[in-house]
């Protein structure tokens, strides 16, 4: 079914290629996962400012600390797999992380103009780097498994 005969040879039949979607796709699917991300992120802070008051009395207990370290370093072993498998998508979080952090200092920073606030717009301006290169490498890591897939599928069609 799948061969084609040629005279006496047998040529395996050309599989049609994969379609691709264009360059730009990617940007665009990418700014839809920044913006859902920064909503999220949003949505987080006002949970947070609605229950403050009501925990905040608990900063002062000691296993209330250790909880919370434990708490960040679970988050943050958690960030790191996330990244491992997921280089690509970690890089949009990263860039939407910092356009929250961005848009708070910049609020922060009209109403208390401290230094503190500028500097946080500073290393929200590092985070937006560091998040473009994670999604290239990401990206470029993507592009590499899938010309090794597409040689594996192909490599068994000399053999034969």
């Amino acid at each position: 079914m799948g061969r084609e005969t040629k005279g006496s040879e047998h040529l395996p039949a050309e599989e049609p290629p994969e379609w691709e979607p264009p360059e730009w796709w990617g940007w665009v699917r990418g700014a839809v996962y920044v913006g859902v991300y920064a909503v999220v992120l949003q949505l987080l802070k006002l949970a947070v400012l609605a229950v403050w008051p009501k925990v905040s009395f608990l900063l002062h207990a000691w296993w209330a600390t250790f909880i919370g370290t434990v708490l960040v370093l679970l988050v943050g072993v958690g960030l790191f797999v996330f990244k491992k498998h997921y280089q690509r998508f970690y890089g949009l979080a990263e860039i939407g992380f910092a356009l929250v952090v961005t848009w708070a200092s910049l609020v922060r920073a009209k109403s208390a103009n401290d230094a503190a606030s500028w500097i946080a717009v500073l290393a929200a301006a590092y985070l937006i780097v560091r998040g473009l290169n994670n999604y290239q490498e990401g990206k470029n890591a993507q592009e590499l498994e899938r010309r090794r897939h597409r040689a594996k599928s192909f490599a068994h069609i000399g053999q034969e």
